[in-house]
């Protein structure tokens, strides 16, 4: 759904929501699951949402460190 950490830090239901599923063992990194990564751009192309993925602010670049 989106960053586990900002969702936490969020202070909204989204809270307790992501508590719960690291309780469980249900949090999943994207960047580092093949199969939810493919997952993830076959759900942003039958959304027509393939662009979003272009973006400097997108989930895909969330963890890149740049360097000048």
């Amino acid at each position: 759904v989106g960053n586990a950490h900002t969702l936490y830090k969020s202070g909204t239901e989204w809270t307790d929501l992501v508590a719960d599923a690291e309780r469980r063992k249900c949090i999943f990194s994207a960047t580092n699951d093949a199969t939810i990564c493919k997952l993830v751009l076959q759900v942003k192309q039958e959304l027509d949402e393939l662009e979003d993925l272009l973006s400097a602010d997108s989930a895909v670049f969330s963890n890149t460190r740049r360097k000048v």
